[in-house]
């Protein structure tokens, strides 16, 4: 039996090609995960008071839904990146209407030293999306 060299390179790609793909693993493509809840943080401010530090901001809401049971977390985080410090609060507007304004505020005991104010939020156990800050200013983190 004489086979073509052709024939011969042909099968053993056809074989190569029937090995590698039983042995590279599929991979499916992820949907798009668009947030139906956004807000735009316009700013946030930590103030140190008597006995305990209150963390208020405010947002818009640039989503295409209402918010209506909006929670707050601002978080407070060391210089290396770690929470030193978590309260919660909900927003002071229930509904916040696409493109309307809200304030909130969260109010706990004295902190710890801090670097930064992280705030996130929760639209009935979702997370909301937060566009970036046209502003953002926080309290200086002395202790």
């Amino acid at each position: 039996m004489n086979i073509s060299p052709f024939a011969l390179a042909a099968a053993a790609c056809a074989a190569t090609l029937a090995v590698s793909q039983s042995v590279v693993p599929t991979v499916q493509a992820q949907s798009v995960v668009v947030p139906l809840y956004r807000v735009r943080m316009e700013w946030q401010k930590a103030n140190r008071v008597a006995g305990g530090l209150t963390v208020r901001g405010k947002i818009t809401n640039t989503g295409s839904e209402a918010l209506t049971y909006t929670q707050v977390t601002p978080i407070l985080v060391d210089a290396a990146g770690h929470c030193v410090y978590k309260v919660s609060g909900y927003l002071t507007v229930s509904p916040l209407l696409p493109g309307a304004e809200a304030e909130f505020r969260a109010s706990g005991p004295l902190p710890p030293k801090f670097a930064d104010l992280r705030t996130t939020f929760y639209e009935s156990g979702k997370p909301v999306l937060i566009e970036p800050a046209r502003q953002l200013s926080s309290v200086s983190p002395k202790p």
